[in-house]
């Protein structure tokens, strides 16, 4: 759908958008690598502990307001079937 806009409309279209399973509970970085590694069969990660203490906000939603607003955009699956 952005493809599709930046190609028929160009640089209108050229800007950050979000696309999030509304309504789901929140789910970690983790939580999506780690149903990716499973969903594909294969794959590894690590986590680099000495970075443990930066400071980061403890929780963050994605908002696709925009992307509905913008590209009439709606969510067509569930996170555990994308």
């Amino acid at each position: 759908m952005l493809a599709q806009k930046l190609y028929e409309e160009g640089d209108v279209f050229a800007e950050a958008f979000n696309f999030s399973p509304e309504g789901e509970p929140a789910a970690t970085v983790k939580d999506i690598i780690d149903a990716l590694i499973r969903k594909m069969g294969r794959g590894s990660y690590s986590i680099d502990e000495t970075k443990r203490n930066l400071h980061e906000a403890s929780f963050l939603r994605l908002d696709s307001g925009k992307a509905a607003a913008c590209l009439h955009w709606l969510r067509c699956c569930r996170r555990k079937t994308a």
